[in-house]
């Protein structure tokens, strides 16, 4: 979205004088065919077998519409499934993570991470399957409400309003004890465990000086989130 990736003038200015940049991860090569392995399945079982043959025919119709036929489909993760269905059609080449990494190399500037693709794979591959299931099932049920979600998150980022993007995250999150439990595990591997790691790893980066800290804007809110921590 071109209101997301033009950055503020403030914004612009301190990249410009920054002497590096990190980001919560790089996606080259390498990372890419880890990504792709561990999105199937690999020990003979299949999405069908695993989540079901009625949420699987309900997933296959949304996935089809994204270009992702029916028999591909069978071989993949439920969490891998559930991350498409929550991702709105883009070009991920400018996204805004990969639009800093250019501009950096065109600046000259190292680029560090702050995890390796292999932790943030894991934040879903290590969840249980039944949660693996039960995500799904959720971005199933919301995918024709995502749009315009996603226009209220933006619309909230560009606000700078890191309490309302927290809000907007919690507002799918059912009054029932297993809804509550599975939006309890997943802000904890998504969020919170992962703050505490952000935080640590961008110490020595801050130590250094001249350092631009890129990561996902609801990392930043709460008692809980990255800037607290630091």
């Amino acid at each position: 979205d071109p209101r997301v990736t033009s950055l503020p003038p403030a914004v612009a200015r301190e990249f410009g004088q920054a002497r590096s940049l990190t980001l919560e991860s790089g996606i080259d090569p390498a990372g890419i065919l880890v990504l792709a392995g561990r999105m199937v399945f690999d020990d003979g079982r299949d999405l069908p077998g695993v989540a079901g043959a009625e949420l699987f025919d309900r997933a296959a119709k949304l996935a089809a519409g994204l270009g992702l036929p029916e028999p591909m489909l069978r071989l993949f993760r439920p969490w891998a499934v559930a991350m498409l269905l929550s991702t709105p059609p883009q070009d991920p080449s400018n996204v805004l993570d990969f639009m800093l990494a250019r501009l950096a190399a065109e600046q000259g500037k190292p680029v560090h991470e702050l995890e390796s693709m292999d932790e943030q794979i894991s934040i879903f591959d290590g969840m249980s399957q039944q949660d693996q299931v039960d995500l799904l099932r959720q971005a199933v049920d919301e995918y024709e409400r995502m749009p315009r979600l996603i226009g209220r998150v933006v619309n909230a980022y560009l606000a700078r309003d890191l309490a309302a993007l927290w809000r907007i995250s919690q507002e799918g999150v059912g009054k029932g004890e297993e809804e509550r439990r599975l939006n309890d595990v997943f802000t904890r591997r998504l969020l919170n465990e992962r703050n505490a790691r952000m935080a640590e790893r961008a110490e020595p980066r801050l130590r250094e000086g001249g350092a631009f800290i890129a990561v996902g804007a609801l990392h930043l809110y709460g008692s809980n989130g990255v800037l607290s921590l630091l």
